[in-house]
């Protein structure tokens, strides 16, 4: 049986991630676990591609580019923008001059994103109230734990068949 080692698995994905056409590695020392972001990257990557617009940016924290970039920074990992799909939309509408319509699909991304989740929250507590009714004693008691092992077994299947791919 051949035997998978995680380094081997993070070795195959950096090796994909970091082929030709695909990212570049960058330097640890860049890196904030914090906030899960190389900022030297990515302010040299809005310096690049959006100049004016960060330049309005840094105007508006009184002219100091490293007050900008912490509450850049600070704003993201607080939540400001809610996805990295949202980080996309939003630096392409600034780059294309169209702030408000980057805005605007972030806001309708979002709001459809809670009514699916609300949607699937309230479907579930549905089940489960028409279960609980139709199920008594211990059947009723075990259906939770039957659940969690069902999930475990599929998990622990797919894990095993992706560690059997190496």
């Amino acid at each position: 049986m051949k035997v998978a080692r995680e380094i081997a698995f993070e070795d195959a994905i950096e090796a994909s991630l970091l082929g030709p056409g695909c990212h570049a590695r960058g330097l640890h020392t860049n890196y904030d676990p914090a906030v899960a972001l190389d900022s030297a990257e990515l302010f040299t990557f809005i310096g690049v591609t959006q100049a004016d617009a960060w330049e309005q940016v840094v105007e508006r924290y009184g002219g100091d580019p490293d007050v900008a970039q912490r509450r850049f920074v600070g704003g993201l990992a607080g939540g400001l923008l809610p996805s990295p799909t949202a980080v996309v939309v939003l630096t392409g509408a600034v780059a294309l001059h169209r702030v408000a319509f980057g805005l605007a699909l972030v806001v309708a991304f979002s709001v459809g994103l809670a009514t699916a989740l609300t949607a699937v929250g309230a479907l579930a507590l549905t089940a489960r109230d028409a279960t609980t009714r139709r199920l008594h004693g211990r059947l009723a008691a075990a259906l939770p734990v039957l659940s969690a092992a069902g999930i475990i077994a599929v998990g622990t299947f797919l894990t095993a068949r992706a560690a059997l791919a190496f």
